[in-house]
């Protein structure tokens, strides 16, 4: 009986002390347990973006509004009903591109090469088409 109630003291104690501590932890998140709006993000070590051939692509109806596609081959690429607008497609390669319906308004098309492109319906409204290639192949003034 001596040992059961010693092993019965002992045991309130341990509880009693485990609980003692449990209450006693401090309230501050550690840091494994931060949410991510907490933790420090990585650092960015560049903000290049990688071209990439855009060569026959199917970008018919997408929001590319405001985007540098500058200098990309865009050639044979469904443009059909994308929006353009505001987009830099300045040096782009365009030839045989369907642009039907596209909304290029503002859009930067200097110097681009729109040779056997389509652009029935497409809005064009204040591009800028300094020295590019026609789809006719004639260059604009």
């Amino acid at each position: 009986m001596v040992n059961w109630l010693f092993n019965w003291f002992t045991y309130q104690a341990v509880v009693k002390t485990a609980t003692f501590i449990t209450n006693q932890m401090p309230s501050e998140k550690t840091t494994s347990e931060k949410t991510t709006s907490e933790k420090t993000p990585p650092p960015i070590e560049s903000t290049k973006v990688e071209r990439q051939n855009l060569k026959g692509t199917n970008l018919a109806n997408q929001n590319l509004s405001g985007a540098d596609l500058s200098g990309e081959n865009l050639s044979g690429a469904n443009l059909k009903n994308a929006n353009l607008k505001n987009a830099n497609l300045k040096n782009a390669n365009l030839t045989n591109a369907n642009l039907t319906l596209a909304k290029l308004s503002g859009a930067n098309l200097s110097a681009a090469n729109l040779k056997n492109a389509n652009l029935t319906n497409a809005n064009l409204e204040e591009a800028d088409l300094t020295g590019a290639i026609m789809p006719d192949g004639t260059i604009h003034d």
